[in-house]
């Protein structure tokens, strides 16, 4: 069968990776209660972060060295798609927005709808960057109104700074910036990546799944007012790293004594919550949306070449073991001590809330619960069971396990070292998309 994601599900140590709201001088750290106990947790947007940040330093995602690095073939290949899907989908959001105005100002516009559904059905070979001048030609044509309608309504802003453009202005003056750019710089990677609009930070109407890696990976939204919001679904999925050992309510009380004293002024006391715990969190990768993007109705449109959805995949598989965060002026090390998964041909977080540990105190040393890990490579999908696509990787030493032996999978299925399981993956991931 078709692999269809990848899910794995991490457990690493760490200690109070995520605050929340400051009560007077003390810092709560995130928590949530089960099973009559509190737990901590970091929270899935606190995990993104890291993510992203990893990209973007080790990777430099969203720049222009990130698409230096590959092939011009590749790179047109990618410019092409961008900007055949960014001309298409505001087309889409302009017809739909003139026939639910009725501002008199759009009017000439408004009867050039039937060229609009033209522009619509244009396939990606005549919407080609290559045919831009060409393109350039056919929009005057089309719409004659629109450097009119775009000097007015740019009198209408210095009359009223707070006025907002509305999204046919917005979809014009975006097809319009791609037919007029110079180069393929100008298109990939897109000129900005968030801006504030509506007093809403959101990504750029230029932004789209094909020419910035953050908005494949992680989803966005880009409202309009009036207008329903255009969104693609994230295709890396994060759930919180919660605490495998309940809460204490440890407290650390400080003040800056030092700054205070060399000043002369009274210190200032804080309160800090702790927890030093096991965490687990889960990764879910949709390949089956990787580099795409989609219609309303959902329909596949636009589709990123095999080379670069496996980089970015690659990407996010070789940051998981390096991940990080810093808070309150400490560096928590998120890196892998045991995780489970693979490649499947169905799209399910399998392990999620079901990796469990104990402590023996006489060994000093954690043990997972194999048992309900067993039970779950059990589970079938069209007869194929979970635990033929299943890897586990492990820090010898720290576990009391012995994996090779606990772990009922197939013959042949890795159980070993992080590196070796990641490495794994990435084959499997490899042949999936061939």
């Amino acid at each position: 069968m078709k692999p269809r994601a990848i899910t794995l599900t991490v457990v690493f140590d760490a200690m109070s990776g995520n605050y929340g709201e400051t009560v007077g001088n003390v810092s709560e750290l995130k928590k949530i209660s089960k099973k009559g106990n509190l737990y901590s947790f970091i929270s899935r947007q606190a995990i993104r972060y890291e993510l992203w940040k990893f990209l973007k330093n080790q990777f430099g995602i969203d720049t222009s060295d990130y698409w230096n690095a590959i092939s011009e073939e590749l790179y047109k290949q990618i410019v092409d798609s961008s900007f055949y899907f960014t001309i298409r989908s505001g087309m889409i959001a302009l017809r739909i927005a003139l026939s639910n105005t009725s501002d008199k100002k759009f009017k000439k516009l408004k009867s050039s709808l039937n060229k609009i559904e033209l522009w619509e059905k244009k396939t990606p070979e005549e919407l080609r960057f290559s045919n831009r001048s060409e393109l350039l030609s056919d929009f005057k044509r089309d719409f004659p109104d629109f450097l009119n309608l775009l000097d007015r309504t740019s009198q209408e802003e210095e009359k009223n700074k707070k006025q907002k453009d509305n999204v046919i202005i917005t979809s014009l003056k975006e097809i319009w910036r791609l037919l007029t750019v110079e180069s393929e710089r100008e298109v990939v990677p897109p000129p900005e990546i968030l801006h504030a609009e509506q007093e809403v930070v959101q990504f750029h109407p230029s932004v789209n799944a094909l020419s910035c890696v953050e908005a494949d990976l992680f989803g966005y939204m880009k409202t309009q007012q009036g207008e329903n919001a255009a969104t693609r679904s994230a295709v890396v999925r994060l759930s919180p790293a919660i605490s495998l050992e309940p809460m204490l309510l440890d407290t650390e009380f400080g003040t800056n004594k030092n700054f205070a004293d060399r000043t002369g002024a009274n210190p200032n006391p804080y309160q800090f919550e702790h927890h030093s715990s096991l965490y687990t969190y889960t990764v879910t990768v949709g390949l089956d949306r990787l580099g795409c993007e989609f219609d309303r109705s959902g329909r596949k449109v636009a589709e990123l070449p095999k080379e670069e959805k496996l980089r970015r995949v690659e990407m996010v598989l070789d940051a998981i073991p390096f991940l990080v965060r810093e808070v309150k002026g400490r560096t928590e090390n998120l890196s892998p001590l045991f995780v489970i998964g693979g490649v499947y041909p169905v799209k399910n977080p399998f392990f999620v809330g079901r990796v469990n540990v104990s402590y023996n105190r006489n060994t000093d040393k954690y043990s997972v619960n194999t048992a309900v890990l067993n039970s779950i490579f059990g589970l079938a999908f069209k007869g194929e069971p979970v635990g033929r696509y299943t890897h586990c990787g492990f820090v010898d030493g720290f576990w009391e396990n012995d994996f090779e032996r606990e772990l009922q999978l197939p013959e042949g299925n890795f159980v070993g070292d992080i590196s070796g399981f990641f490495n794994r993956v990435k084959e499997e991931v490899k042949k999936g998309l061939e």
